[in-house]
């Protein structure tokens, strides 16, 4: 399965982050839309995990889709007993464990994504300034490589140092080539910003 890119993940886990604040808002205020927005909600978290090939968290996804299933079907999901009486809050008291963990299985997730390419980015940046300590470039060729194209042009060049190809390996150990350029392109505009911020 070929791997996604982090970016792409990172942009998505947001997105359901985000979206799980919402459905929070909607649950404090009973709303009668909470029901069918959550099991949208996590039927599309659970499509993203697979989609990236997180089999464990799409596993735990689908026991919070069955835990709430069970409670709507009028079963206590912890005991597995019948509930007789209070059925609807049977159902908000379960709604609200799976809203739970499924925003700490998002968290969790997105941490890990933020935590690799940062790592990346670090090894990236020390990467451009050591290219421009050594005048391998200068700083006005160095703003000439803008853009997702422009940036992978600069690193085919800049890979063909033994030490820099090295670090590319290394590097696609755990981010994609895709994730690679993004980074670049971000740090060329971070120096351009630093530099026209001196200049003036």
């Amino acid at each position: 399965m070929p791997r996604i890119f982090l970016h792409y993940q990172q942009q998505e886990l947001t997105k359901f982050i985000e979206k799980s604040i919402a459905l929070s808002q909607l649950y404090a205020s009973r709303s009668y839309d909470f029901d069918s927005e959550f099991t949208t909600h996590l039927s599309g978290v659970e499509r993203y995990f697979q989609q990236v090939g997180s089999t464990s968290e799409r596993i735990e996804v689908d026991r919070l889709k069955l835990y709430i299933n069970t409670a709507q079907k009028g079963i206590n999901p912890t005991t597995l007993e019948k509930v007789k009486i209070n059925r609807r809050e049977n159902i908000w008291i379960a709604s609200y464990h799976c809203l739970s963990q499924s925003s700490q299985i998002l968290q969790e997730a997105l941490d890990i994504i933020n935590q690799k390419l940062n790592e990346a980015r670090i090894s990236i940046e020390q990467i451009i300034l050591t290219v421009l300590q050594n005048n391998m470039l200068d700083d006005n060729q160095l703003s000439a490589y803008h853009g997702i194209e422009k940036s992978q042009q600069l690193w085919s060049e800049l890979c063909k140092n033994d030490q820099i190809s090295l670090l590319d390996k290394k590097l696609k150990m755990t981010i994609t080539p895709q994730d690679i350029y993004i980074l670049i392109d971000q740090t060329i505009s971070k120096l351009n910003t630093e530099y026209n911020g001196k200049a003036i």
